[in-house]
């Protein structure tokens, strides 16, 4: 009886450390559409074309700002956007367009790599909005003619369904740990 525990928590133990390993290895993914905040700034960035930059054509940067002092508005901002790669080799040092109730930039990413985008806002008089930095990391990896979706499918090892994958792999290592122990039993009655 002692023999079949110690056997069950072993294959218990190896296949959560094989989850853990398995894990590690995923990729991290980069959510489109993220709200970044500081203070009683937030803005959110959009990147067209459809929020997956292609390497070597022009990328249109958007950020909707919002301020909940509602003291924000583009005509009273001095803004500055800087893209850097994950060299922190600054890539692109600009102000920004007024594009309606948003700012506007275009860059062109030259190669596949993550890069970190950094907009700061001063306020052009006093009592203004509150002076804010934002920072968004994007990884760029889609190349000219193929498509978003096919980008996103071969990504990582489970294809962006990370999660699912190890629900169902630890799912699946319970069951077998629990036909084993079930088994080992039936050994010891007979």
């Amino acid at each position: 009886m002692f023999y079949c525990t110690l056997m069950t928590n072993r294959i218990i133990i190896l296949a959560l450390a094989s989850l853990a390993c398995v894990y590690t290895l995923l990729p991290i993914p980069v959510a489109a559409h993220v709200l970044k905040v500081d203070g009683t700034i937030g803005a959110v960035l959009h990147i067209d074309p459809e929020d997956d930059p292609i390497i070597g054509q022009p990328a249109h940067l958007y950020f909707n700002i919002s301020d909940t002092d509602k003291k924000f508005h583009p005509d009273n901002c001095t803004c500055l956007l800087t893209i850097a790669n994950n060299n922190s080799k600054i890539l692109f040092k600009s102000g920004l367009v007024i594009a309606g109730d948003a700012l506007e930039a275009q860059t062109i990413f030259p190669e596949p790599n993550i890069y970190t985008i950094v907009i700061k806002g001063i306020p052009k008089t006093q009592n203004g909005f509150q002076a804010f930095s934002l920072q968004y990391e994007i990884r760029v990896a889609r190349e000219s003619g193929i498509s978003s979706v096919h980008i996103h499918s071969a990504t990582g090892l489970l294809g962006g369904h990370g999660l699912h994958g190890i629900i169902l792999g630890g799912g699946i290592c319970v069951v077998i740990a629990m036909i084993i122990q079930e088994q080992l039993k039936q050994r010891g009655r007979v």
